[in-house]
């Protein structure tokens, strides 16, 4: 945890639920963060750094820490995903 209402993941995966109190609560991985806005999710970062972002339901917007572009983020609604990829790119 980093705070009590952000954390970081490095490697390996994390599940998560947030509900509407908690919105805004933020997920560092390797190259961006994951902001939930009350949603239920699941990270994997594998080993070599690329990441995978599965939204089960709500919004989720992911981002990436090399731009602050309209490319650089990217928003999630239920039940999609996304993957950036080790040189901080969507797939």
């Amino acid at each position: 945890l980093r705070s009590t209402n952000s954390a970081e993941l490095t490697e390996g995966r994390a599940l998560g639920t947030v509900t509407e109190a908690g919105s805004g609560f933020e997920l560092f991985v390797p190259g961006g963060r994951i902001r939930d806005f009350g949603t239920q999710f699941a990270a994997a970062v594998a080993p070599n750094q690329a990441t995978d972002i599965r939204l089960l339901e709500g919004k989720v917007e992911l981002s990436l820490d090399s731009a602050e572009t309209e490319l650089s983020r990217l928003m999630l609604e239920n039940d999609s995903s996304a993957v950036m990829d080790p040189q901080n790119r969507w797939m």
